[in-house]
This record gives C-alpha cells, structure tokens and sequence, in this order.
C-alpha cells in the first residue's frame, strides 16, 4: 500500500495516491469484539512526507464510509490505531454480515508539496495488522 504523491509520471505528477487493504472476515460470525486496533508498520519512506498533517484512515460498513482516526501530525510512518470507537464499528461490521473489511487511506483534504517527487510511506500487505479480541458467541 502506498499513500502520498506521485513524482514524474507519463501520467502526471503530484497526484493523490490513496490506499486500500481488505481483509477476509468470513470466518468470524457470531463474534463480538471486545478490542480492536490497527498498527501500521512502515517498509519505506519515499521523499519528505512530513508535510501531510492529515492522514485519514476509513472502513466500510455496505456501501458506508466511515472515518475512524484521524492520524497525529507527527506521524512517522508507524503507528497504532485504537478507539472505543474503532471497536464499535468493528462490532457493526461484524454484525452486518459482511465478508470482507475494507481499510482505506488516504489525506482529506488532499494536498502536494508540488515537487515531482514520491512523497509518502509504503506499507506491505503483512505491515498493516488489524487484531480483534473477540469471545464467540
């Protein structure tokens, strides 16, 4: 997953690129989750991301998108996600029956250094953990 800008492109340059990562959840009915979070574990930085001040992460719920944090300024490319809020959307996902749980990242609102260069993080698929407590009902 890449969130960030684009550099020199055939394309274009200095454009949003926004991430997904989905994760099967169709073993997991009658569940409840007691915890949820995200960590992020970043492979590679690119350029000087530092500029983005706001990385926002969502999931959806059916056809819903739901912003569930709102990542600190001070973002180093690592972090760890975790809200009682977080959890409860976990929990509806969880009861609407869906099979897939979908994270998308991304900057909102979108902005560019404008310098031609890759700025942003890279994670791979295995450095973007989502972790449920969960007692089965």
């Amino acid at each position: 997953m890449y969130i960030g800008d684009t550099g020199l492109s055939d394309i274009a340059s200095n454009r949003q690129c926004s991430g997904f990562i989905v994760y099967d959840i169709s073993e997991m009915r009658d569940v409840f989750a007691y915890d949820a979070h995200l960590e992020f574990f970043l492979k590679k930085k690119l350029g000087n991301p530092l500029f983005y001040d706001n990385f926002k992460v969502s999931v959806f719920l059916g056809d819903l998108m739901i912003e569930v944090f709102r990542v600190p300024s001070e973002n180093t490319g690592n972090f760890l996600l975790k809200s009682d809020f977080f959890t409860e959307t976990v929990n509806k996902i969880l009861a609407s029956g869906q099979e897939k749980f979908e994270i998308y990242c991304d900057f909102m609102p979108y902005s560019s250094n404008r310098d031609n260069i890759w700025d942003g993080w890279v994670y791979e698929q295995a450095g973007i953990r989502l972790s449920i407590t969960q007692k089965v009902n």
